[in-house]
């Protein structure tokens, strides 16, 4: 998501798992009572450290949340941290449609409640997605375990034309992607 901001509570911030705490951030209005965010920044051993959060408050400049998941039981941020909202994205190939839909609610991370799909291309044949971890080995993103373990996504996508040429043939064509998306390495 790019819907972010930054915590301006004063450091060291610590958070403990399922324990509600209020943080004071530059701007909140983008934000919902019930949405999931991530929070990330340097701890104070010098490591980088994370935090996921349930909203159960927010004001123009105050949020009240309670961590859900983070690197461990008590995260302790030695410089002010950032902030941004979990959003789920599924993108997917239906027949010859590459579809989109964005997770309408991620309480349960595992299965998220998805909106309706949107079109966005046709005369697709192939759509692969191959996810490795941080050292570059495959991952099957069958369990939240695998999928936390994401740090790397390969896309592939093959398009055909529409129709057939003039020479009776339709050609295919092929696009890699790929991508580090920038809060899969933060763990």
């Amino acid at each position: 998501s790019n819907t972010e901001t930054n915590v301006t509570t004063p450091t060291p911030i610590d958070f403990g798992l399922n324990v509600s705490r209020t943080i004071t951030v530059a701007d909140a209005k983008l934000f919902s009572i019930g949405n999931f965010v991530y929070i990330w920044g340097p701890a104070t051993d010098s490591t980088w450290t994370w935090v996921r959060a349930e909203l159960t408050g927010v004001t123009s400049s105050t949020m009240t949340l309670t961590p859900r998941q983070s690197g461990a039981a008590v995260i302790r941020f030695a410089s002010p941290p950032a902030l941004s909202l979990e959003e789920a994205v599924s993108i997917y190939l239906s027949g010859t449609v590459v579809r989109r839909a964005t997770g309408a609610s991620m309480t349960n991370a595992a299965g998220p409640t998805w909106s309706a799909a949107n079109e966005i291309g046709r005369n697709f044949t192939t759509l692969e997605f191959t996810y490795f971890d941080k050292n570059g080995n495959l991952v099957l993103p069958t369990s939240l375990a695998n999928r936390i373990s994401i740090a790397r996504v390969d896309v592939r996508l093959v398009a055909q034309t529409a129709s057939a040429l003039s020479n009776g043939v339709r050609p295919s064509y092929s696009v890699s992607v790929r991508t580090i998306p920038r809060n899969m390495r933060v763990r």
